[in-house]
């Protein structure tokens, strides 16, 4: 009877750990996909800020002639 405590307390605390791992990884998932989102953020201001650049030197070239 005792042996079979001790199985479902091992199988207890292996259900506990696979919650925990699943709630860490959901987690690191959230994370990474808050800085796919922000990378991305910022490549679309960079690449607005490239063409404006790009505007500006155009115009400033164009004031030259």
């Amino acid at each position: 009877m005792n042996e079979n405590n001790e199985m479902e307390g091992e199988v207890r605390n292996a259900q506990d750990n696979l919650r925990l791992s699943a709630n860490q990884n959901n987690k690191i998932m959230q994370e990474l996909n808050d800085y796919k989102l922000k990378i991305e953020q910022n490549n679309q201001e960079n690449n607005n800020l490239k063409i404006k650049i790009q505007r500006m030197m155009a115009e400033n070239t164009s004031l030259g002639d």
